[in-house]
């Protein structure tokens, strides 16, 4: 029987041994984020210093390829994790980075749990002249940002009136 598959992030049995220097070295098996698997090393003075150092190293790889996002993020949070993935290649307008950071002055400390339609409307109507084509361009924008979220958060708990995935 194969053995378990560690979850992302997971660190496996940590070896700890000597090298020729007198110092400690920690190594263990990861699985990074895109699920491929890596040896971080820590080194100290002290088995429990390497050990430390190992996991500091496996922190701070975790934190750098992490999309993760709380439970209730903000609305400038959602930009952020948008404007990392695929879909914010170079290829994005001047006009449509505006938007994004139209969005962001405006409604980005908004928590997605007080992210009522009537607040998000008043918001996208704010932005613009209100021509139909203007608004709609705005709701799209704002719909990219929270689908690119549900791709990588998987769910979303928005507010008490609102929908829970």
């Amino acid at each position: 029987m194969a053995r378990p598959r560690k979850q992302i992030g997971e660190i496996g049995s940590i070896h700890r041994f000597r090298d020729g220097d007198g110092f400690w070295l920690a190594r263990a098996t990861v699985r990074r984020a895109n699920g491929t698997t890596y040896k971080p090393q820590g080194r100290g003075k002290t088995k429990a210093a390497a050990e430390a150092d190992l996991r500091a190293r496996v922190d701070r790889d975790a934190k750098r390829t992490s999309d993760t996002l709380n439970d209730d993020p903000t609305i400038s949070e959602l930009i952020d994790l948008w404007a990392r993935t695929d879909h914010a290649s170079a290829r994005l307008t001047e006009s449509s980075r505006r938007m994004y950071e139209r969005i962001r002055q405006l409604a980005g400390s908004l928590r997605v749990s007080e992210a009522t339609t009537m607040r998000l409307e008043a918001v996208l109507f704010s932005i613009g002249t209100g021509a139909p084509s203007g608004f709609k361009q705005r709701k799209t924008v704002l719909n990219l940002i929270f689908t690119s979220a549900m791709r990588v958060k998987g769910h979303l708990k928005l507010n008490s009136g609102g929908l829970e995935s």
